[in-house]
């Protein structure tokens, strides 16, 4: 028994269902030119904005690579509370300056 392909939904037969590069090359390349348009150390240096000087006393954004940016954490109560309670938020916020940032790390030291 052969499998009948299933037609998409408002597909009228007439004209073929894929796209040309070139329809989506501009796109692709807006996408990625806001990913690329940063430079790490405005990350970093946001850090202290982003968190409020209160937290921002206590930590240190050190490193940002390949879309993880590393803040170094004085004491464990304050990495507890940070990976528990607000690195979805920092992650957003970050986010939406900076679309490059996918993961923030934290570490004691």
């Amino acid at each position: 028994m052969e499998k009948m392909k299933r037609t998409p939904r408002n597909y009228d037969g007439s004209k073929p269902t894929g796209k040309e590069v070139k329809e989506l090359l501009p796109g692709m390349l807006a996408k990625l030119s806001a990913k690329c348009d940063y430079k790490p150390l405005q990350i970093l240096e946001a850090w202290p904005e982003i968190v409020g000087e209160r937290i921002g006393k206590m930590t240190r954004a050190v490193s940002f690579d390949e879309g993880v940016l590393r803040v170094q954490v004085k004491n464990s109560t304050l990495y507890s509370l940070l990976v528990e309670h607000e690195k979805r938020r920092l992650v957003t916020e970050f986010q939406k300056r900076f679309p490059a940032v996918r993961d923030i790390w934290f570490k004691i030291g």
